[in-house]
Parts: C-alpha cells; structure tokens; sequence
C-alpha cells in the first residue's frame, strides 16, 4: 500500500491491529527511481503525492489465513 495516502492505515498497519503476519517497506529515491527495502518504520513519514499519483515508499503486508487447511 502506498505510505502517506492514508496515515491511518498505515499507522495501523505498522501497529499490528490489522494482523498481518509481517509488514515490510520499499522506499524510492527520486528522480533516479530505485527502490530499497527498509523498515516500516523508517518510512513512517513518507508523503503521497496526489498531483503526480506517487508515493515515496510503499508498504508490503503479509497476511495468512490460518483456518485454511
């Protein structure tokens, strides 16, 4: 999920409420576009821009279902 979009969701991502069995981040370095993994918390401040539709950092949520056999 894209960071700054919507802090909410993001801060409870980060927190553990919507458990999720992990919570990585990737974050992009402009204008040279590469993206590096690092800590969701590292990227607790990215913005999203909504004029270009871009985010400085993502977030990669894990979630298994663990009632399925």
């Amino acid at each position: 999920m894209p960071v700054g979009y919507h802090p909410r969701l993001d801060a409870a991502a980060r927190s553990g409420a919507l458990g999720f069995r992990s919570v990585r981040a990737l974050s992009c370095s402009y204008p040279s576009m590469i993206w590096q993994e690092t800590t969701a918390t590292e990227v607790a401040g990215g913005v999203y821009d909504k004029l270009n539709h871009r985010a400085d950092a993502v977030l990669i949520c894990r979630w298994t279902n663990e009632t399925q056999p």
